[in-house]
């Protein structure tokens, strides 16, 4: 006999992200370059991170990190440029280097990250979002 726990409560709880999403804070490079590392493969400087990512001014915040117990492990990043539009030149983002932990996969990562990322953006009127993904 169980211990009280319905199938449903299991199910829920089980289903409940184990991961907060906040956004990028200064000294988080370290840990982001040793997820790059997991996730491609190679190396990225903390150097190399900080020209990719915090070089360009960007009126908003562009990168954006799941956290699971204050360690990241999924960050859904994007490089800000000025567009041409027909109303004017606009910040529009380029998504780059978008990584979760390879030991986190299956948890809704990609599809929690995304959605919140690009309704920030939004919010704050970046008209578009665009980028090329790979094979992973």
């Amino acid at each position: 006999m169980q211990s009280g726990t319905t199938n449903e409560q299991r199910q829920q709880a089980s289903s409940e992200p184990s991961w907060q999403i906040r956004p990028y804070q200064p000294g988080d490079e370290r840990d982001l370059c040793a997820l790059f590392g997991r996730v491609f493969g190679r190396s990225i400087t903390e150097t190399h991170w900080r020209w990719k990512l915090k070089t360009l001014p960007s009126p908003i915040e562009n990168v954006w990190l799941a956290v699971s117990e204050e360690q990241p492990i999924f960050q859904y990043s994007a490089m800000p440029v000025r567009y041409k539009l027909p109303g004017g030149e606009q910040t529009v983002m380029i998504s780059v280097d978008i990584m979760g932990d390879p030991d986190f996969r299956r948890r809704g990562l990609l599809t929690g990250m995304a959605g919140f990322t690009y309704e920030r953006w939004s919010e704050e009127g970046v008209p578009f979002t665009f980028g090329l993904p790979n094979e992973q």
